[in-house]
């Protein structure tokens, strides 16, 4: 019992002294920083106040799976009739041999020195490079949802829902409250995005 007694006291203390509790002190440091980034001044000089904040959710790597491979399908749909999760191969695949194919015209072509052989080379090589831009965005997609696969259960990121206000010097100290949701990092130590709620 004598042991707990100075944790009490030194916890007393801290709360009396209006210190930020961690998620507090995250939701200070990320405000602060935008703040002197874009007043050159420190919130405690705008009167700031935090009112609530409060963990709503966590994110784990499956949200994230399921939203990569949404944008898959809505920006592959054109291209496969069935989309699952082998489709990324067989895109991938199917934009190497048309790649590939549009490639050995441009070679063709190349050889052929006359305005025919130019357009036809320039023609080519849109449609070749397209193909390539399409894999690349394929195979980005991809390497994403294998990671995501490996990692599926584990926490990205906690989603807080903070409420603060604040004096604006833009409007002649108007006093405004905001509400916001943020993300932590995958550690929880730190916001490192937020989103407007309206």
């Amino acid at each position: 019992m004598k042991k707990s007694i100075p944790f009490l006291l030194l916890s007393l203390l801290f709360i009396s002294c209006g210190g930020y509790s961690p998620e507090e002190q995250m939701l200070y440091d990320y405000e602060n920083k935008g703040v002197q980034e874009f007043l050159s001044t420190e919130l405690s000089e705008l009167d700031f106040q935090i009112l609530k904040v409060e963990i709503v959710d966590s994110v784990i790597a499956m949200d994230s799976l399921t939203y990569f491979f949404d944008v898959f399908k809505s920006e592959f749909e054109d291209a496969l009739p069935e989309i699952d999760e082998n489709s990324y191969d067989k895109l991938i695949e199917t934009y190497d041999v048309n790649y590939k194919g549009y490639d050995s015209l441009v070679g063709v072509y190349e050889k052929i020195n006359d305005s025919y052989g130019r357009n036809k080379v320039l023609e080519f090589s849109e449609q070749r490079d397209t193909y390539k831009a399409y894999r690349d965005k394929v195979v980005g997609l991809k390497n994403r949802f294998d990671y995501f696969m490996d990692v599926v259960s584990n926490t990205l990121a906690y989603k807080f829902k903070g409420t603060y206000s604040l004096k604006n010097p833009l409007l002649n100290n108007l006093v405004q409250t905001h509400e916001k949701l943020y993300f932590t990092n995958a550690e929880g130590t730190k916001f490192i995005k937020t989103e407007e709620l309206e």
